[in-house]
């Protein structure tokens, strides 16, 4: 009896860590992805403002993703080497400076270096927040883990907006509207840092380190030679990228449609439309998703997924008011948050416990390449007609209802 109750207590003590680590983690990502959210509603505007027109506000956009192109798949690599903690805060950190820069911009150069900053120093966050997942939970469990850190990104997505809208109209010393919410995504990024530091523990263990580092360079750390050799890790990161190129014409081209078609919409709307975005992403993980993966499996969840998204998209040109943004949107973010992590479960599970953190850097580095061209396809796409980028987004998203119907098993 004594060591039946041993035995309970460790093995309590064990599900208790582990949750505690799952909280933090999500905290760390939460947080993170709050300073983004921030920002969302206002840059736009801004840009607009100093003079930018659709291309150039793309490019914004696309400076960001591409920097996390770059450097998803070395930060994973970096990991997989040191440990996951260090990355993560560095990443943390990062984020503090492009804030910060965004919030004393004062012309197009200026915003640019901040996007940049800002793409470096989320890519190591949150790739290494998966890897971190990986480490500490059994292949079995991951689709449901993965949708909660998806969920700390919708959550913080959801609150962000409605901040960043509201706090764009004081000042802050005097200095334009943008310097108040670029501070304040500083200085929660601040708190972030000093609670990780503090309370989150390493999560890989020293002997399983650089296993495989010898065998990597310049083209290894991009991923696609060290991971040919594991069945279907290229096909997932190759239909998750194709997933963010279709999505990515939603968040670039949204932002600059929906004012034009409803002149109504400003900072402050567009940032209660995104702060529903991702109410949706965030409630939609654990009624929805999570018991869909835990009953039926990830693949049945990316058909799912991308059928709704396939919907999403045919019906944003169809309305033509702010109210009903709300019920286009819905189908097409409640897919995404099913096919995040069911990708993200699929690839980790393909791969060794050694090149998770490479494995899952380089689906975030090529989604991220994805997150680079999207915008600029769509910004030229609007130049020619509005509706084209969600057209263009209905028929990525028909291909790949077709093909998870057909031969994804």
């Amino acid at each position: 009896n004594l060591y039946l109750e041993c035995l309970t207590q460790v093995q309590l003590t064990t599900v208790e860590n582990y949750n505690l680590k799952i909280v933090l983690l999500f905290l760390a990502v939460f947080i993170d992805l709050l300073g983004f959210g921030i920002i969302i509603p206002i840059l736009p505007f801004y840009a607009t403002s100093l003079g930018a027109n659709s291309l150039i506000y793309g490019a914004l956009i696309a400076v960001y993703s591409l920097m996390q192109f770059i450097f998803s798949p070395i930060w994973g690599s970096v990991s997989d080497k040191i440990g996951r903690r260090p990355v993560i805060l560095i990443g943390l950190a990062g984020s503090i400076f492009g804030y910060a820069m965004f919030g004393i911009s004062f012309d197009l150069l200026t915003l640019f270096i901040s996007r940049t900053l800002s793409g470096i120093a989320t890519s190591a966050t949150l790739t290494v927040a998966n890897a971190y997942v990986a480490d500490i939970t059994p292949p079995e469990k991951r689709g449901g883990v993965f949708g909660t850190i998806t969920a700390a990104f919708g959550l913080g997505f959801a609150v962000g907006p409605g901040i960043g809208g509201v706090l764009a109209k004081y000042s802050l010393f005097g200095l334009h509207g943008v310097a108040t919410p670029g501070m304040f995504a500083a200085l929660l990024s601040f708190i972030n840092l000093v609670g990780a530091y503090f309370v989150l523990v390493e999560s890989l263990p020293p002997e399983k380190r650089g296993l495989n580092v010898e065998k990597r360079s310049i083209f290894v750390i991009l991923g696609v030679k060290n991971l040919l050799q594991y069945d279907n890790a290229i096909l997932y990161i190759t239909l998750f990228s194709i997933v963010t190129l279709g999505f990515t014409n939603l968040i670039a081209a949204f932002a600059l449609y929906a004012p034009v078609i409803d002149p109504s919409i400003d900072e402050t709307k567009l940032g209660i439309l995104y702060t529903y975005v991702g109410l949706v992403l965030f409630f939609s993980q654990y009624v929805i998703v999570r018991p869909i993966i835990a009953r039926f499996g990830e693949r049945t969840m990316v058909r799912i997924g991308t059928l709704l998204v396939l919907i999403g998209f045919l019906a944003i040109p169809q309305v033509n008011s702010f109210e009903m943004y709300f019920v286009t949107n819905t189908p097409l973010i409640i897919g995404i948050a099913g096919l995040n992590p069911s990708f993200n479960s699929l690839l980790s599970q393909s791969v060794p416990d050694r090149v998770q953190g490479e494995a899952l850097g380089v689906n975030q580095g090529f989604a991220s390449l994805m997150r680079t061209i999207g915008p600029v396809i769509a910004g030229g796409l609007m130049g020619l007609a509005l509706t084209l980028p969600f057209y263009l987004g209905a028929l990525i998203f028909f291909g790949l209802t077709l093909y998870s119907f057909i031969l994804l098993h």
